[in-house]
Order: C-alpha cells, then structure tokens, then sequence
C-alpha cells in the first residue's frame, strides 16, 4: 500500500475538530474530523477508487467484502448539496480513514453512508465510527429544528453494525429481511455524548476556514 498526495484535485473541506482518543486500557489514537461540501465529490470519489478493503481486513465472508465495498463506492460518490453532507476522518498522519454521510431532513437528520477502514493491513481505526457519530451528535444537539436521527443498519455487513449503533443509544423501529430501521432521539444523543466524554476528547475548532488538501491530505492506496 501506498500514500498518494492528492495534488490534482481541487479539494477544500472545513476542519471541524481535533479529536483524541484514550481507552481503559491506555490505548490512543488522534483524528481530525472536517466536513465535505458541493464541489468536494471528486476528492471523496478518489478514495474509493484507490481503497481496496480486501488488501486491509483479512478474514471476511465474500459477501461481507462486497457490502464493504458497495457502501464505500455509494457513499463516496454521493451529490452533495444544501441539505447534503459528508464528515470525513483523517488520522494522525493526515490520510483519509472514515466518513460518514448524512442528510438534513425537515424534522431528523438521515445518516445515509458510513464507514471507516485500516491504512495498514490488520489494523483498525481506534473508535474511528463512534468519532464520527460523536461529531454528527455535537452538530445535531446544536439544531434545534430536528428531533432524531434515522439510519437503516445492513444486517449482514462486517463488524455487527447493529450492536455498534445500539452502543452509541440507537434503537430499532422496525425493519425488513436484509436493514434493521434504527432511531436516536435528542435525549439519546445527549446521553451518547457523556458516556464517552472521557474517551474520545473533541476539541472543536474555532471560527474555521477552508483547507486546501492539496497540501495535507492523502490517500493510502491499494
């Protein structure tokens, strides 16, 4: 696997926190989370073209790695709009590493796409996909219009997202043979927040501008 600089893309996203990662056990990781916006898409479209998810989890059924890769191939080519965006992690060594997408709908928030994946074969982001909800629940409980957050869970798809969303406060409402429909309130988010309070420390950045990632941002690629 290689890091490639992305040089030829005119990508700007807005930096919106600095996040630090400590575990029980005295594991740690840093991130930062930034926002992707109309114009961002051909960034987002690089990463999934040059991520191979089979070449960084072993292990994984045929059909696991196939959801794995739908979902990065759909959410990363998304249209984003006015209503429309995509958080987007980078570790500690600036190289793209999760997103998530989500959609502001009149009365809830929609979490469309997520996911997250290793830029070194056999590891995984620390926390990497609570990072990303713990970013969507700060801009959330700053909307005072939207009373949940909404996202259908893949039953078959790798690492047991349902239990991962029941962790962070999401419950079920329902569902079909192949999603489970999953919900969290306003005070569910609040909740989520405290509990990992001491885990994943967000330091939001003040008044942020537009960064140029033509000049910090990489893929790793293969």
């Amino acid at each position: 696997m290689d890091v490639k600089p992305v040089g030829n893309i005119g990508f700007k996203g807005i930096p919106l926190s600095k996040v630090k990662i400590i575990t029980p056990n005295g594991q740690t990781a840093k991130y930062t989370v930034y926002k992707a916006l109309h114009g961002d898409e051909s960034f987002l479209e690089e990463i999934s073209l040059n991520t191979n998810v089979m070449n960084r989890v072993k292990g994984l059924t045929d059909i696991e790695y196939t959801i794995w890769d739908s979902i990065m191939g759909e959410g990363l080519t998304q249209l984003l709009g006015s209503n429309k965006f995509t958080l987007l992690l980078a570790d500690k060594n600036k190289c793209a590493c999760g997103f998530l997408n989500y959609k502001q709908m009149p009365d809830k928030f929609s979490v469309e796409y997520v996911s997250t994946w290793p830029n070194k074969e056999g590891e995984r982001g620390l926390l990497a996909g609570k990072t990303l909800f713990m970013e969507l629940f700060n801009i959330f409980k700053q909307d005072t219009e939207r009373k949940s957050i909404i996202l259908e869970a893949l039953k078959c798809a790798p690492f047991s997202p349902i239990s991962k969303y029941m962790e962070l406060g999401f419950r079920s409402f329902g569902g079909q043979n192949f999603q489970e429909y999953m919900r969290i309130s306003k005070n569910g988010v609040l909740q989520s927040l405290d509990k990992y309070k001491n885990m994943i420390l967000r330091k939001e950045i003040s008044n942020p501008v537009e960064v140029d990632f033509n000049n910090t941002l990489h893929i790793v690629t293969g």
